[in-house]
């Protein structure tokens, strides 16, 4: 449960909720103390400057006598301000010092204070202080000639008051958090549901069921994407399965077709004693057979090679213009026979690369340009440099390509006339080698092509640093 994504989220949107609960509960407990502690004094304040104003008017300063006569016998405090300190439950008090710690005044009603001197010599600034005392708030007025005014007041029904609020300050977080707790789990179980419809489809998706994708509802949202994405990936997936699917059958096709030829052969030899001849035609029979089941395994086990991402290819220092030139030379006598003229344009373009497998690259571009062509057509091998990239084009003017299937020609065993292809000796493996090869040496090759009219492939072969440090030293 802990690794659930969704448990993860309310935990931390819990955690991030009572932070933000108690940073502002401290706070409001704190502004209220203060307020209320600003109150309390600003009615102390209140209090001692009228004492003061009071002492001044009745001129009791410090060289008045040492009895201290009682409230009740010199009209010293005013009216609204004496029952502020009569009474057994009062919680305000004063007293007045003089500047040598005599007691001129006190409030009937007086809790244990030492007299201690706040008074600065030659400072004609009143001083005032607030302080804490066993429970208590206080206020002491120093006047400038040293009389010294102390206001108090009992705070414990304060702190009472304060200490409610925090509970209910408490209570409002805990309840706040519940409810935050409970609609974070809400929304994050309401988030957390497209991504378990996801997993639940993606699960329900196998070799025998591709074709399920995902309902993309909210294309904006990162979920959306998320979906579209997944949705791209199970296409790809099923075009890979469809492919693998039509590559086993097209191989087992054409492993098939040399294995039925061997198999009649020998069956046909040995259902009866036969002439050497007989013989000796059988088994050139199977022989060419065995040639096109062993090209065949040798093209398939080349391509997962290049699948497996480790194609060995044996690169070195060449010139493409070199195997251009071998590759049509090979092939004139084929092209001789059905009276095609071939045509080169060759430029020198060293090139650091496999030299076999380009050469095989040639072969294949060549034989097709001229297994495809019209008696009496035309083939231009053109070798070139542009900008950063070595461009190799082989131009027809043959039977051309179907624009349908001109997107499939560099699939596996993928043929435009299957029979006619089949019949010529070819496997449909070719161009899928030459893409393999061409991709492996980190270049692309394309095709266009107009029916009737003849196709051009181009391949596009990058110049790499160490093939520009060749075409220097050569």
């Amino acid at each position: 449960m802990i690794r659930s994504l969704r448990w993860r989220l309310q935990a931390w949107h819990a955690v991030v909720l009572t932070v933000v609960l108690m940073t502002f509960g401290v706070i409001v407990y704190h502004l209220l103390w203060q307020t209320r502690l600003n109150d309390i004094d600003a009615g102390l304040d209140r209090t001692a400057e009228v004492l003061t104003s009071r002492l001044r008017r009745l001129s009791l300063m410090p060289q008045a006598t040492e009895s201290v006569p009682k409230p009740s016998q010199i009209p010293f405090l005013p009216e609204e301000f004496s029952s502020l300190f009569e009474g057994e439950h009062s919680r305000y008090y004063y007293i007045i010092w003089a500047r040598d710690g005599r007691v001129l005044r006190r409030s009937e009603i007086l809790p244990d204070v030492e007299f201690e001197s706040h008074y600065v010599e030659d400072s004609w600034l009143p001083v005032r202080i607030a302080r804490f005392r066993e429970g208590k708030r206080e206020v002491v007025y120093v006047a400038n000639v040293g009389t010294h005014v102390l206001v108090g007041r009992s705070i414990e029904l304060d702190l009472a008051a304060q200490r409610a609020s925090g509970w209910l300050l408490a209570a409002c977080g805990w309840a706040i958090l519940a409810l935050g707790v409970i609609g974070g789990g809400w929304l994050s179980g309401r988030s957390i549901r497209p991504i378990a419809t996801m997993s639940n489809i993606a699960k329900n998706i196998s070799a025998e069921n591709l074709s399920q994708r995902i309902d993309v509802q909210e294309t904006d949202s990162e979920l959306g994407q998320l979906a579209h994405v997944l949705n791209q990936t199970f296409d790809r997936l099923e075009s890979a399965f469809e492919q693998q699917a039509r590559f086993t059958a097209d191989a087992s096709h054409e492993l098939r077709t040399p294995l039925a030829v061997i198999m009649s052969q020998i069956e046909l030899a040995l259902s009866k004693p036969r002439s050497n001849e007989e013989y000796v035609a059988a088994l050139e029979t199977c022989q060419r057979a065995a040639r096109r089941m062993r090209s065949l395994i040798d093209s398939l086990l080349l391509l997962a090679r290049f699948d497996s991402g480790q194609p060995g290819l044996n690169c070195g220092p060449l010139d493409l213009s070199t195997v251009a030139t071998e590759s049509v030379e090979l092939l004139r006598p084929l092209a001789d026979e059905r009276q095609i003229k071939l045509g080169s344009d060759i430029t020198p373009v060293p090139f650091v690369g496999d030299r076999e497998r380009l050469g095989q690259v040639m072969m294949n571009l060549l034989s097709n340009a001229i297994r495809y062509n019209h008696d009496g057509g035309r083939v231009d091998v053109r070798v070139e440099r542009i900008n950063g990239d070595v461009v190799v084009s082989v131009s027809d003017t043959g039977i051309g390509i179907p624009a349908g299937d001109l997107p499939h020609i560099f699939e596996r065993f993928f043929r435009v006339d299957r029979t006619r292809s089949r019949a010529d000796g070819g496997s449909g493996l070719g161009l899928a080698i030459c893409q393999s090869v061409v991709e492996a040496h980190g270049g692309q090759i394309t095709a266009r092509s107009e029916p009737q009219r003849g196709t051009t492939l181009e391949v596009w072969l990058p110049i790499s640093a160490e093939s520009e440090k060749f075409s220097q030293n050569s």
